[in-house]
């Protein structure tokens, strides 16, 4: 429960943050949006990361092992964590006014390089840049095709730096906060946990893992966001 205090602590000072520093170009949802968004979405977000990239693939472990943990821990904690990222998001780029083959081509070519790297040297580290530049590919594809807009990252890669230093500074920032919560009171633990490299796996974690998760994070609220206004013109309807 502490880390989830954290998490809603770090939410609360992202908002207030975007709201005093950054308020002329911050996506048009409101916040109650990205929070309902995030309960809906955290659970879906959990299983695949708990499954996927972290039994599945072996990169990270709760300490608590249970279908209800699973359940509760992705509304809550992943959900939150949906949440903050939307509530960090600056207005999207529409998809027309940057080159996105040029994006494209850089994005691909470096999950190229990064998956060929795994293959060459396969190690935990090698593996979750692998993963982590597929799923920001996956995340900019759906976010091209289904909402007309490009990504952070896309959108480096097409050229344009206006938001780089806002995204990537905001999502290392509430990465350390995280990882100092989970630190003092540990929730989960990475692959490299008892390894004399380990502050060097874990400032890699910080300031590129925490990039992926919550580039992760935003495409899924997006679409959770699609599924909130939805309900609640049904009920708007209704009443």
């Amino acid at each position: 429960m502490f880390v989830i205090g954290v998490q809603i602590v770090v939410l609360i000072f992202v908002e207030v943050k975007e709201r005093f520093r950054n308020s002329k170009d911050r996506d048009s949802h409101r916040f109650w949006e990205a929070v309902a968004a995030g309960v809906i979405s955290g659970v879906v977000l959990g299983i695949v990361f708990d499954e996927l990239i972290g039994r599945k693939l072996q990169l990270f472990q709760y300490y608590i092992h249970s279908p209800a943990f699973i359940v509760v821990n992705g509304a809550l904690s992943y959900g939150l964590a949906v949440a903050t990222a939307l509530r960090f998001s600056p207005t999207p780029i529409r998809a027309q006014r940057l080159p996105l083959r040029r994006g494209f081509a850089v994005l691909g070519l470096t999950s190229i390089v990064f998956l060929g790297l795994f293959l060459l040297l396969p190690s935990p580290l090698t593996l979750a840049a692998a993963v982590g530049c597929i799923v920001i590919v996956a995340d900019e594809i759906i976010e091209v095709y289904a909402f007309g807009t490009i990504g952070p990252i896309l959108e480096v890669a097409s050229g344009s730096l206006r938001h780089i230093a806002h995204n990537w500074i905001t999502a290392v920032l509430v990465g350390c906060i995280y990882e100092l919560g989970n630190y003092f009171f540990p929730v989960w633990r990475w692959w490299f946990t008892g390894d004399s490299t380990t502050l060097w796996f874990e400032l890699a974690i910080v300031m590129l893992g925490y990039v992926v998760l919550f580039h992760f994070s935003r495409i899924v609220g997006f679409i959770s966001l699609v599924l909130v206004r939805r309900i609640h013109d049904f009920i708007t309807e209704r009443a």
